[in-house]
């Protein structure tokens, strides 16, 4: 069975993988004729057609100790390679295999009176043993009927599952695959309260996908995969692939969310390990131009993060205990919202919402959403100049911000404004001036403003960079008004 269930595996990667583009396809399909007839030059690297024991059994009789080669890197060997390779001379040495391996590797080859009932029972003393059927492989991979006049856009489905208050729906129309997307947002009161209850919360997320990384690569294999974070205020829980088992999926995984009321040890262990590093690097070693973007956001935004060095030093007091009945905390209360595209009509939807809120054992909507809120900039022009997190760091960074109310037009306007300057900023700034290697002027949204972005890291002084900004928006602000031809005013739309 497990031959069987490559084999159809293969053939659903084949059958509906993402499309390639002609720069990639191309080499690969190049590659392949070296190694495959031209008849399968496409679904050579991907499809098994047949299950053949004795092809099998005639490439494992090559994996012989005698043709094996093991190879070690760590700075620890420093003093036992002696030798130079003759690339870049780089450090390294060729050893004999040493004799105890090889004995205990011929051990492990033939392990009691050499037959396969003893070889299986001596990987089962070892907590070796053959995978389990894998749950996620999708069955039905039919589509979805389609409405008469399918929507444009998402549209708003009523929902009668509390605490989910609104689902955005819309079913694909245009690629035509039995796959789908599925993001949540749950705004949970307790995820914000504080600094140190939102680094818990996002720390104890990291815990739970530690905890499914076994599991989730069954599901990765098979074409579905998971991501659940803490993202601009909210727990974000996406299920995305074959929409066929992404009820399994979400099911599994929101299961283990409920019921790790109590993180084990070793799992926090590694994520503590690689979440202290990761944000020691973001509070105090960013760029400068990271760091001003980070500390712009701090300024002007309430409810949908901390700043990383306030998230650093509460994760030096945080321990595993602090983690104890986080699901009660996070989920008692909460607001959801869900956005779903793909395969997927409105039964399957609202199928998928109550799954979610089986799965959390969600109850109660709240009284009122979190504080989320967006400053408007005083009039004028406002200096902010900040000292850099990094001493060893020799660039400074220039962070211009120019907002408006933020609306769809304005959006599309300043989209606009920046596909004209984007690379007039990058030519003249970059290339001509050589003011630095970061050099972007481009636009973005936020809930209630819309921005023109200039950002410039440099070792010239943030004055003068500063000042080269100015003469440069000054001068094509004009020549937007003034100049700009019909012609590449039609190329840039």
């Amino acid at each position: 069975w497990i031959a069987e269930e490559i084999m159809k595996l293969r053939k659903i990667q084949f059958k509906f993988g993402e499309d390639m583009g002609p720069f990639d396809l191309c080499p690969q399909v190049a590659a392949a004729m070296h190694n495959y007839p031209p008849s399968e030059s496409l679904a050579g690297d991907t499809l098994v057609y047949d299950y053949d024991a004795d092809v099998i059994s005639s490439v494992l009789a090559r994996l012989t100790l005698e043709s094996v080669r093991v190879s070690h890197q760590a700075k620890c060997l420093a003093d036992k390679c002696t030798e130079k390779d003759t690339s870049y001379d780089s450090p390294m040495a060729f050893l004999p295999l040493e004799a105890e391996w090889l004995e205990k590797w011929s051990a492990a080859l033939l392990p009691g009176d050499g037959s396969a009932e003893a070889a299986v029972n001596a990987a089962a003393a070892m907590g070796l043993h053959l995978p389990k059927p894998n749950p996620f492989i999708p069955e039905d991979l039919s589509l979805r009927e389609l409405p008469a006049e399918p929507p444009l856009l998402p549209v708003l489905l009523e929902s009668s599952i509390p605490p989910v208050a609104r689902i955005f729906h819309r079913q694909d129309d245009t690629f035509k695959q039995p796959k789908a997307y599925v993001t949540f947002q749950i705004y949970s009161p307790f995820a914000m309260q504080n600094v140190e209850t939102c680094t818990a919360a996002e720390i104890w997320c990291r815990c739970v996908e530690e905890a499914l990384s076994e599991f989730a690569y069954d599901a990765e294999v098979a074409g579905v995969k998971y991501s659940l974070a803490l993202r601009s205020g909210a727990i974000s829980l996406v299920v995305a692939g074959f929409n066929d088992k992404l009820s399994v999926l979400l099911s599994a995984v929101t299961e283990k969310m409920r019921s790790m009321a109590e993180v084990p040890s070793n799992v926090f262990d590694i994520v503590a390990d690689a979440y202290g590093d990761e944000i020691r690097n973001t509070a105090f070693h960013s760029p400068p131009y990271s760091q001003c973007g980070m500390r712009f956001t701090e300024l002007s935004t309430q409810g949908s993060s901390f700043p990383s060095y306030l998230r650093c030093q509460a994760f030096q007091s945080l321990k595993r205990e602090d983690l104890s009945g986080m699901p009660d905390k996070l989920f008692e209360a909460c607001h959801v919202e869900a956005v779903m595209l793909g395969n997927l009509n409105r039964d399957d939807a609202h199928t998928l919402a109550a799954t979610l809120v089986k799965g959390l054992n969600l109850k109660n909507s709240l009284e009122s959403l979190p504080v989320r809120a967006e400053a408007r900039l005083p009039s004028g022009s406002t200096l902010w100049d900040l000292p850099s997190t990094d001493d060893q760091d020799p660039n400074h960074a220039v962070f211009l911000r120019i907002q408006i109310p933020e609306s769809l037009e304005a959006d599309m306007m300043l989209g606009l404004l920046s596909k004209v300057l984007g690379p007039k900023f990058f030519d003249i700034l970059r290339t001509q001036q050589q003011l630095g290697y970061i050099v972007q002027l481009n636009n973005g949204a936020a809930s209630k403003f819309c921005y023109v972005v200039a950002v410039i890291q440099s070792e010239f002084s943030p004055n003068y960079v500063r000042s080269r900004i100015n003469s440069f928006l000054d001068d094509h602000f004009a020549f937007i008004a003034n100049t700009l031809t019909e012609e590449e005013f039609q190329v840039c739309r």
